[in-house]
C-alpha cells in the first residue's frame, strides 16, 4: 500500500501547542501542515 501524505490545518489558541504539533507532524514524514490558525 502506498504511503499517504496527510494535509493538516492546525487550530489552537496556544502558539506553543501549534508549534509542537507542527514539529511532531513534520518529523513523522507522513503529514504536511498546510496552515495554522489561532483561536478567537
Amino acid at each position: 500500500m502506498p504511503a499517504r501524505n496527510l494535509k493538516v490545518l492546525i487550530c489552537d489558541d496556544h502558539q506553543l501547542i501549534r508549534e509542537g504539533l507542527k514539529r511532531i507532524l513534520l518529523d513523522s514524514g507522513k503529514a504536511s501542515v498546510v496552515g495554522e490558525a489561532a483561536g478567537a
